[in-house]
């Protein structure tokens, strides 16, 4: 196994590892708002907490799959091609975090939109990743 696919599986599972700590949070605040109603419009609902989740490990763990990048004279180019399962990886993340922040936006209280904000943040950055990773060059 070359040492590009460890780096793909390592960042998958990484990637899955931390869904299910996520799915963990969301659920016991799902739990915590159907038990105290009373507080209810003030908790956010899975939706804000799941897209905001997801930009940011999307954003955190891309590189990771993605090969080393060496400096050459001053512009940064990537040791090695860029995979095609990798870019494949990092277009279908862009579409699922840009739908689950749109789908906080649209159907979320008003903490779900303050955390959709933000997960546009982190989507824009991440956005930026996967087209450097599309025009940077290769060194020689």
């Amino acid at each position: 196994m070359s040492f590009h696919t460890q780096w793909l599986l390592a960042g998958l599972l990484a990637l899955f590892v931390s869904a299910l700590a996520a799915g963990s949070v969301v659920f016991y605040l799902v739990r915590y708002r159907t038990t105290h109603a009373a507080q209810a419009p003030y908790l956010p609902t899975p939706r804000g907490a799941v897209a905001l989740f997801l930009s940011v490990m999307a954003s955190l763990f891309y590189p990771a799959v993605l090969p080393g990048r060496v400096s050459t004279l001053g512009d940064w180019q990537f040791g090695w091609p860029v995979s095609p399962i990798a870019r494949v990886i990092g277009v279908v993340l862009v579409f699922a975090c840009v739908a689950a922040c749109v789908e906080a936006f649209r159907r979320g209280s008003w903490m779900d939109r303050a955390l959709a904000c933000a997960s546009a943040y982190f989507t824009y950055i991440f956005i930026h990743g996967v087209f450097k990773s599309y025009f940077y060059s290769v060194a020689a």
